[in-house]
């Protein structure tokens, strides 16, 4: 399987460009923005590739995973933009507002712009799906790319929190939950502590120790268990 990281926004977010095959791809989590110079980078990449973008995966809802959807969204109006519904509060038309004063609180006000009539989800799931009840594809080898991968509910980091689980390649898409020897952050609005322990108990009994980890920022590639022995 091909994944492919960007480093987009002003929080250098892993976005994965997650191949279905040898040209048709979803993108999770598009931080590009003005604000960061790089509002083109992954427009760019599809372009430049001539892959077909089925649609967005939002593992949650922060300012700094979802700036791109807007621009990704004029350049491919048919693509899919899906979102936890517990994080529909932080997205589309909402993100400005509420969002917005947390930006301030951080002293972040010029990345106010990048959140600002971002476009809503056009999917909203629950957790416990599969990729294909959410992006649709005439593409039988697509579609069945689309059925191994399966969304976990993993609140914590906020209330929409979730993880993109692969479990014939054994790869998992962990969003700001899973970093290496750590996890996300619940201090922010919609965080929580106990919820994230919860998840965080539930991933490291039910995902295989030998899986993948590809998560929202910085270092990606290793080993569950590598988490689990720390």
């Amino acid at each position: 399987m091909k994944i492919e990281r960007l480093k987009t926004g002003v929080f250098s977010v892993n976005t994965w460009i997650v191949y279905l095959d040898e040209k048709t791809v979803f993108v999770v989590d598009p931080a590009c923005c003005v604000e960061s110079f790089d509002e083109n980078c992954i427009s760019d990449y599809i372009e430049n590739n001539n892959l077909t973008l089925l649609g967005i995966f939002l593992t949650h809802g922060h300012f700094d995973h979802i700036a791109g959807t807007k621009i990704l969204k004029e350049k491919f109006s048919n693509l899919t933009i899906a979102c936890h519904k517990d994080d529909l509060i932080l997205c589309g038309r909402n993100a400005y507002e509420v969002q917005g004063k947390t930006l301030l609180k951080m002293g972040l006000k010029g990345i106010l712009p990048s959140i600002k009539n971002l476009p809503e989800p056009d999917v909203i799931f629950s957790g416990g799906e599969t990729l294909d009840s959410i992006f649709k594809s005439k593409n039988e080898k697509v579609l069945c790319a689309l059925k191994n991968w399966k969304i976990y509910h993993t609140p914590g980091h906020t209330e929409g929190s979730c993880i993109l689980y692969n479990k014939n390649e054994k790869i998992l898409i962990s969003g700001d939950t899973v970093f290496y020897h750590s996890y996300g952050r619940t201090d922010l609005p919609y965080g929580d502590e106990l919820k994230m322990a919860k998840s965080l108990d539930f991933i490291y009994k039910n995902i295989p120790s030998d899986t993948k980890v590809y998560p929202g920022h910085d270092w990606f590639g290793f080993l569950l268990e590598e988490n689990m022995c720390n």
